[in-house]
């Protein structure tokens, strides 16, 4: 049987690169045809109870579609602490989580969702949730 030429310096270094990587991927069921258990992607929650356009002015006692809007929103985008419960009757829990976001945004924190609440909700104040942490724990 003849001898395989004798390798070069540098096809020798390539050599052991590609056997040391073929021994990863296959160390690690990359190989063609093998796959690992597949997790499925965490999607961001969407609040999807009305329309974004629709807006109305909010209160305590209303009971609406739009209030589990304003309470998803309080939830999923505010940074707000804790959880207000979104089942769409705007109570106690629901102002608070409001006032909480417009005391954040430099609002008045009336706790009625106006036009002004409504485009903070939105578009929620990057590290607005961190700041309100912040000054809790030094106030």
């Amino acid at each position: 049987m003849p001898r395989a030429p004798a390798a070069l310096p540098g096809q020798r270094r390539r050599r052991r690169v590609a056997a040391l990587a073929l021994t990863s991927c296959a160390a690690l069921g990359l190989g063609a045809g093998v796959t690992g258990p597949v997790t499925p992607a965490v999607a961001a929650p969407r609040c999807d109870h009305v329309a974004k356009d629709n807006r109305p002015e909010l209160r305590e006692g209303d009971r609406d579609d739009a209030v589990a809007q304003v309470q998803c929103l309080v939830n999923t985008r505010s940074g707000a602490p804790g959880e207000v419960p979104e089942d769409g009757v705007f109570e106690a829990a629901t102002a608070d989580g409001v006032r909480w976001v417009q005391k954040c945004n430099s609002l008045d924190p009336s706790g009625v969702t106006d036009a002004a609440t409504w485009k903070v909700l939105y578009r929620a104040k990057k590290g607005c949730g961190k700041k309100a942490e912040q000054e809790s724990a030094a106030g």
